[in-house]
């Protein structure tokens, strides 16, 4: 193992302790800091082991992880009735998980499938299976869904309309099928326009637009003292809150910079970083390329309104965002 990755691992175990002390944190949840590590090297070693192996193993493990998430959609559509759960406002979320993560799976799954139909053309299962994530993400009827898909909305129109030689009769028919579905399924999506909108304007703490309240809370906490600037304020608990009812960041970025302070934002990082050179080290190009940038762009949108720096799929999907940026710039 890497000298330089043993050093950035044990710096973040170490910060994290120190973080726990100061913010009065109970140790015994040091565990999911562990896990980060574990989390860290399983991904050090699969990039060193893959080798020359690394476009074939991306191109199974996207798949797989598509495939995951249909498998996903359709059993969490079939959740709610067969547990009797009351359809109206209900939030598709994965067999009772959560539903924001859920579509940020959704978002990513989409942008690693145009990438796919960028690379070897369409096919009409990819259409298929397109078609059955964005319907879910929309289910699901998070905000941060809808403002990470535009970014895979502009890069479908592109494909469509600008990129793929097909005949301008195809194009139409493309356009026209959308528009029909718009207008069969119009009734069912503008219930959930509305569901959106009610979400987007109700005043309540959790996941309403208080984030707003919240974001403002843990800034004006971490700057408060030196103590919370380097170090942080920990993991969220009552006592920080100073109430029964609390709320975690709802933003990856200010997770790292509220939760482990400036030190352990720089050993984070750092650490992120040292991953990238490794797999830069074993998957070589020229220059990378701005389509492969997708994948890694709808994960940083979505993260905007998610906690995941400490979390199995934070870690996962960010190192899969890697992956597909150097193995889609080797096709240059």
């Amino acid at each position: 193992m890497n000298p330089v990755t043993i050093i950035l691992l044990i710096s973040y175990f170490l910060s994290s302790i120190l973080t726990y002390i100061f913010a009065e944190n109970n140790l015994g949840i040091m565990t999911q800091e562990v896990r980060v590590i574990v989390d860290i090297l399983i991904v050090i070693s699969i990039i060193q082991i893959l080798e020359e192996n690394s476009e074939k193993f991306f191109m199974d493990i996207s798949n797989a992880f598509i495939i995951g998430c249909v498998v996903t959609c359709i059993s969490g559509i079939f959740y709610p009735i067969n547990q009797n759960i009351k359809l109206e406002g209900y939030r598709l979320e994965a067999i009772n998980s959560d539903p924001n993560y859920f579509s940020l799976c959704m978002a990513f799954s989409i942008s690693l499938l145009l990438l796919k139909i960028y690379n070897n053309g369409t096919k009409k299962t990819d259409l298929v299976i397109m078609l059955i994530l964005t319907l879910s993400g929309l289910m699901s009827l998070s905000r941060g869904y809808i403002i990470s898909m535009i970014i895979n909305v502009l890069f479908f129109v592109y494909l469509y309309l600008f990129s793929f030689k097909i005949s301008v009769l195809k194009r139409i028919a493309i356009i026209g099928f959308l528009i029909l579905l718009i207008i069969v399924m119009n009734d069912y999506l503008s219930n959930l326009y509305s569901n959106l909108l009610n979400r987007t304007f109700s005043e309540e703490t959790k996941g309403g637009s208080g984030r707003i309240d919240i974001w403002s809370f843990y800034l004006n906490k971490t700057f408060s003292t030196i103590k919370n600037v380097f170090f942080g304020l920990g993991t969220p608990n009552e006592k920080l809150f100073n109430s029964d009812s609390f709320s975690v960041q709802h933003n990856i970025y200010l997770e790292l910079l509220s939760g482990k302070g400036v030190i352990g934002t720089v050993i984070v990082i750092s650490i992120y970083v040292h991953v990238y050179k490794i797999i830069k080290k074993y998957i070589k190009t020229i220059k990378n390329n701005i389509i492969a940038f997708i994948p890694l762009t709808t994960l940083g949108i979505g993260f905007m309104f998610l906690n995941g720096i400490v979390s199995d799929i934070g870690i996962m999907t960010i190192f899969l965002g890697f992956l597909s940026l150097k193995i889609n710039s080797m096709k240059l």
